[in-house]
């Protein structure tokens, strides 16, 4: 009941009341089916809601420290990342992201996760770095398509960094793989 007054106070506009209520089920109901769900509106209501871009990061950052074998666990991390990006914090979202290969290695989110990270950090200007992310995301791709994205941001750092031979033969593989 208290999940769904927290979701009632929010549509009232009552955001201090609808964050109350979830609080109220993640520190009593941990074993509820909910629980996850008040994490997450909770998140959400901050950073959507209340432009508290921080306070829903470290909300979501808590619940994975708090269940780091939850089945969400995962979406909750790459979630995370999103919202430090959505803020501009685009350094924060890359390590986010680089943490689901090393502590979700099975997570559906394994892949993007370090394709956003190159983002990112190609993004911030860190050539190095975004390469390195795309490389690790090749390496974690399962399809054809996801190989050649990897790929395709290799060569547009090779571009980056002063190498256009190097770029061409890179863009080059990546059609292969996906042409």
């Amino acid at each position: 009941a208290l999940y769904y007054k927290g979701l009632i106070l929010r549509e009232q506009d009552d955001l201090a009341g609808a964050l109350a209520a979830w609080d109220s089920v993640i520190q009593l109901y941990a074993n509820h089916y909910l629980w996850d769900e008040a994490w997450e509106e909770k998140a959400y209501t901050q950073w959507a809601y209340q432009g508290d871009y921080v306070g829903g990061l470290g909300t979501l950052v808590d619940f994975i420290a708090a269940a780091p074998a939850h089945p969400r666990a995962a979406e909750f991390l790459f979630n995370a990342g999103r919202v430090a990006e959505r803020d501009g914090r685009l350094a924060v979202a890359a390590q986010l992201w680089l943490r689901l290969p090393v502590e979700y290695p099975a997570a559906e989110y394994t892949y993007r996760g370090p394709f956003l990270a190159g983002v990112c950090y190609y993004r911030l200007g860190d050539y190095a770095s975004a390469r390195d992310a795309f490389w690790q995301a090749q390496s974690l791709a399962t399809s054809a398509g996801e190989r050649a994205g990897a790929y395709f941001w290799i060569g547009k750092t090779q571009t980056a960094q002063g190498d256009p031979g190097g770029a061409q033969a890179t863009w080059e593989q990546a059609a292969a793989f996906d042409p």
